[in-house]
């Protein structure tokens, strides 16, 4: 097992305007990060990147054989918002309205919650 964090990065690219960025993160596993699930959406009105990295894991048991975190990233400028363990197969909009709020433990297990007027973070993870 390794407990080292190791630094992974990823490179958003606009193909239409030229824009670039470098996206420089720690992670914990082994060094052979590479990116799992990209998919680009609207959350809370902002159109996001989600990219799902996979960490293969070293160890022991063999249920832990990778750990997965998604980063979401506004499109419009690659600026990041927010991280949270899992896939973004599991993410589920918390404050959509047509979703019953005595319904939001069925939802899958990573929501997103909007957060009203604060355009640098329009949303978070929980």
């Amino acid at each position: 097992m390794v407990d080292e964090d190791v630094l992974f990065s990823v490179t958003l690219r606009n193909k239409e305007t030229g824009l670039e960025r470098l996206c420089g993160f720690f992670g914990q596993g082994s060094n052979e990060v590479s990116p799992y699930l990209l998919h680009e959406t609207y959350c809370c009105d902002t159109l996001v990147i989600l990219v799902t990295v996979q960490y293969p894991w070293r160890h022991a048991l063999p249920q832990y054989v990778r750990i997965l975190e998604t980063y979401a990233f506004r499109a419009s400028d690659f600026a990041f918002i927010d991280m949270t363990p899992g896939p973004l197969t599991d993410l589920a909009l918390a404050d959509d309205p047509a979703c019953d709020p005595s319904e939001i433990d069925m939802l899958p297990p990573i929501k997103v919650r909007c957060r009203v007027g604060h355009d640098e973070k329009p949303f978070e993870f929980f």
